[in-house]
C-alpha cells in the first residue's frame, strides 16, 4: 500500500509540476502581451558609502520624531527600536526632536514630518506630491536618514521599507519575521526611495489579522471597510459605526418597519430589496432619493471630517440576498440597458446631487468632504451597463443617463460570475474580465471585493493562487482604489490548508502587483518551514494537484466556486489524506535539530507544519471516521481536538463553530 501511495503522490506531483501560476485549471495561457501588466512605483536607489551607521557593535544615530505625533507614529519608532536590537544587539536612542534644528553632521533617523526635516532643505511638498496616503519616502541629506510621507501609516511603511535595505527585513505571518542577525559593521547608503503602493487601501482578509494592529501594519493591510465608508443609521435618534451599516446596508437606510406601510414602492414584493426604481412611480422615486440623501446627511453630522478623516465614501449597497425586483419598470430597465445595475447608477448619481447641495450650504461648511458615493456591483446588479465603440475600441455608456456623475463610483463585486479557482485569463472567466473593463471604463473610482477560501469548508485546500497571481495588476490598472479579496476573515485564529501563504502573497501582491508570484511562493516556504521547505512545497504541489483532479473531474471547474460542498468520499481517497498526514509528520524530523539549539524557532516550525497537518485529518475523521480503526481513530481525534483549541481554529465555515463537528467526534 505504501508504495502504491508514494506512485500516486508522485503522479500528483508532477501533474502539479505542469502547472504554472497564472496558469493552473485553465486550458489556455494568455501571452504576456495579453496579461495585463502595471507599472507602479517601487523606486528604491541604493549606494553604500564609506561611512559607517553601525561601526563594531557601535552606533552613533539617534531615532528622532516629531514633537506632535500619534499612536500609529511611535508604532514605527518602537518597530524601527525593535528590529534594529534584534539584528544588531544595539538599543537605539529615540526621542521627539525638540525642534531641532538641521545639520549635515548630525547622525539622525528621522521618522515623521520633524523639525529637522522641515530645516533639511528637502522640498517636502514635491517630495510627498503624488505619494497618497500611504506612499513611502526616503531620502538622505548629510548623515541623516529622513523617512516621511503624508501619513503616520506612511512612516510606518517606511520603516519598513528602510529595514529591508538594510537588514533584509521580511514579514511573513503572525509569529514569522526574517531578518539579518549579529550585525556588528554596516555601511551607511545614500537613499532616494519612493514606494507607492498599487491599490492604495489594501483590507486585511484572515481573521488571524483581527485585533493584531501590529501584524496589519508589518503586512501594510490596514484597513476595515468600516474605516473607509460612511456609516448609516436607520433612524435620526443615533448613530453606530459598525461594518453592518456600511456595506449590504440597503434596507438600514430604508428599513422596511419604518417606511414599508407609507412607501411599498421603495420595495421589491417581499421587502427583501430595494427597488431602485420604485416600481416607476415619480413621485415615490423622487421622495426615496431626498430620503436616501437625508441619511447621508445625517451621518455626515454624526462623523465629522476632523473625528472621522476617511469617511470620505458612502455605499449604497444591495442586500446580501440574490432577491431582485422583477416589477414592469425594472424588467424595462433591463431590456433599455442591458443591465440591472442602470437603476442603481441613476438613484445614485441623482442621489450624489442632492448631498453635494446639501454640503455647499454655508451652514453646513464644519462637514463637507472631498465625497465619493458608490452602490455595490453583486449578483443580478453585477453587470456594467457599457459597449465596445469601434472606432475608439474603447467601452462607453450605453446611454448618457448611464454615465456615473464625477463623484461616483462602483463597488465590484463578481462573487457569482468568476471561477474563482482558475486564473483571470481562463475561457471560463473571459467574459467577466471584459465587465471589470467595462466598470473601469465607466468611473474613476471603484472598490473591488474578491474571494480567495470556500466559505462552505475552511478546512480545505481552495485555489485561489492563479487568480491571486492575476488580479492585482489588473485591478491596480483598471484604477482600483480599495481592495478586500476576502479569505476566512470569520476565523481568528490559524488557518490550514495553506491559507496562511495567501496572507502573505495577499499583501505583497496589493503593494506591488509585478512581483514575481513564485518567486514570493518560494521565500514564504523558506522562511516558515526551514530545513522542511523542499518537503513541505511538495506537499503543497500534491496537495494542488490533487484538488484539480478533484474538481476537474467532478464538475466543479465553475463559476461562484466558493460555496463547494465536498465533504464525502466522492472526493476523497483515504490512503491519500492518510499519507499527507504522515508526509507532514515526516516534515517535522526535519528541524529537529532545533529543538535544542533554538527552541523558540523549533516551537515556531513545528506549529507551521502541525496546523497543516489539521486538513487532512479532519477530512480522515470527518469522512472516514467509521472506517478507521478505533485506535487510529482516537488518536487523530484527540490530536485534533487539541490542534483546534491551541491554534482557535473555532469555525469550520463561515460562521459555523468548530465545536459542532469536534463534539460529534
Amino acid at each position: 500500500m505504501k508504495k502504491i501511495l508514494c506512485l500516486m503522490l508522485g503522479l500528483m506531483l508532477t501533474l502539479a509540476a505542469t502547472f504554472s501560476f497564472t496558469a493552473c485549471g485553465s486550458e489556455q495561457t494568455p501571452e504576456e502581451s495579453e496579461r495585463i501588466t502595471y507599472d507602479g512605483t517601487h523606486v528604491f536607489n541604493v549606494t553604500d558609502t564609506e561611512n559607517k551607521i553601525v561601526s563594531n557593535g557601535l552606533t552613533d544615530y539617534i531615532v528622532v520624531y516629531p514633537e506632535q505625533t500619534d499612536e500609529t507614529l511611535m508604532l514605527a519608532v518602537t518597530e524601527f527600536q525593535d528590529f534594529f536590537l534584534k539584528a544588531t544587539g544595539i538599543a537605539i536612542d529615540a526621542r521627539n526632536d525638540g525642534a531641532e534644528n538641521f545639520s549635515a553632521n548630525q547622525k539622525y533617523i528621522s521618522i515623521g514630518n520633524t523639525s529637522l526635516l522641515e530645516s533639511s532643505g528637502i522640498d517636502v511638498e514635491a517630495a510627498t506630491a503624488d505619494l497618497g496616503l500611504d506612499g513611502v519616502r526616503i531620502l538622505t541629506q548629510g548623515n541623516s536618514v529622513f523617512v516621511f510621507g503624508n501619513s503616520s501609516s506612511a512612516c510606518c511603511f517606511g520603516v519598513y521599507d528602510l529595514l529591508n535595505v538594510y537588514f533584509n527585513y521580511e514579514c511573513y505571518y503572525v509569529d514569522c519575521i526574517e531578518i539579518d542577525k549579529g550585525v556588528t559593521d554596516l555601511k551607511f547608503k545614500t537613499l532616494d526611495v519612493k514606494d507607492v503602493p498599487d491599490i492604495a487601501h489594501r483590507r486585511w482578509n484572515y481573521g488571524i489579522f483581527n485585533g493584531n494592529n501590529t501584524f496589519q501594519y508589518r503586512m501594510r493591510t490596514i484597513y476595515k471597510t468600516m474605516d473607509m465608508c460612511l456609516p448609516v443609521c436607520p433612524d435620526y435618534t443615533s448613530g453606530t459605526a459598525n461594518a453592518n451599516t456600511t456595506i449590504h446596508n440597503a434596507l438600514t437606510f430604508l428599513p422596511p418597519d419604518v417606511y414599508g406601510n407609507e412607501h411599498p414602492l421603495w420595495y421589491m414584493d417581499n421587502k427583501r430589496q430595494l427597488c431602485y426604481l420604485a416600481h416607476g412611480d415619480e413621485v415615490q422615486y423622487r421622495l426615496m432619493v431626498e430620503e436616501i440623501a437625508k441619511k447621508i446627511e445625517h451621518s455626515l453630522t454624526l462623523y465629522t471630517p476632523e473625528e472621522y478623516p476617511l469617511y470620505n465614501n458612502v455605499a449604497m449597497a444591495m442586500e446580501d440576498v440574490f432577491d431582485s425586483c422583477g416589477c414592469e419598470a425594472c424588467a424595462q430597465n433591463y431590456l433599455t440597458y442591458g443591465a440591472n445595475s442602470a437603476s442603481f447608477i441613476k438613484l445614485i448619481n441623482n442621489v450624489s446631487v442632492l448631498v453635494e447641495e446639501w454640503m455647499a450650504k454655508e451652514e453646513n461648511a464644519a462637514y463637507r468632504r472631498d465625497m465619493h458615493y458608490m452602490f455595490l456591483a453583486y449578483n443580478d446588479y453585477s453587470q456594467a451597463p457599457a459597449k465596445l465603440n469601434e472606432t475608439t475600441g474603447e467601452y462607453e455608456p450605453v446611454a448618457p443617463d448611464v454615465k456615473f456623475n464625477a463623484k461616483c463610483g462602483v463597488w465590484y463585486a463578481p462573487i457569482s460570475d468568476l471561477d474563482w479557482q482558475q486564473s483571470l485569463y481562463a475561457e471560463i472567466n473571459s467574459q467577466e474580465l471584459e465587465n471589470f473593463k467595462k466598470w473601469a471604463s465607466l468611473t474613476d473610482y471603484m472598490y473591488a471585493w474578491f474571494y480567495s477560501t470556500n466559505f462552505n469548508q475552511y478546512m480545505c485546500f481552495f485555489d485561489s493562487f492563479s487568480f491571486t497571481a492575476d488580479i492585482y495588476a489588473a485591478a491596480a490598472k483598471f484604477g482600483v482604489n480599495f481592495i478586500y479579496n476576502q479569505g476566512q476573515s470569520t476565523l481568528n485564529g490559524r488557518s490550514t490548508a495553506f491559507h496562511a501563504l495567501k496572507t502573505y502573497l495577499d499583501a505583497k501582491l496589493e503593494w506591488n502587483s509585478s512581483l514575481n508570484i513564485e518567486t514570493l511562493i518560494d521565500n514564504f516556504f523558506n522562511a516558515m518551514y526551514k530545513d522542511a521547505a523542499p518537503a513541505m512545497k511538495n506537499i503543497f504541489y500534491e496537495v494542488r494537484g490533487y484538488n484539480y483532479k478533484l474538481i476537474s473531474e467532478n464538475g466543479l471547474l465553475k463559476k461562484r466556486s466558493i460555496y463547494q460542498q465536498i465533504m464525502s468520499k466522492k472526493y476523497w481517497n483515504l490512503n491519500l489524506v492518510t499519507g499527507w498526514q504522515q508526509e507532514f509528520d515526516a516534515a517535522k524530523e526535519l528541524v529537529k535539530k532545533y529543538s535544542e539549539s533554538d527552541p523558540e524557532l523549533y516551537q515556531m516550525l513545528i506549529d507551521h507544519i502541525e496546523v497543516e497537518w489539521v486538513s487532512p485529518a479532519y477530512i480522515s475523521a470527518v469522512v472516514y471516521g467509521a472506517e478507521l480503526d478505533s485506535a487510529t481513530y482516537n488518536s487523530i481525534v484527540a490530536r485534533l481536538k487539541a490542534d483546534v483549541e491551541k491554534y482557535s481554529i473555532a469555525q469550520y465555515a463561515e460562521h459555523k463553530s468548530m465545536s459542532d463537528i469536534t463534539n460529534a467526534l
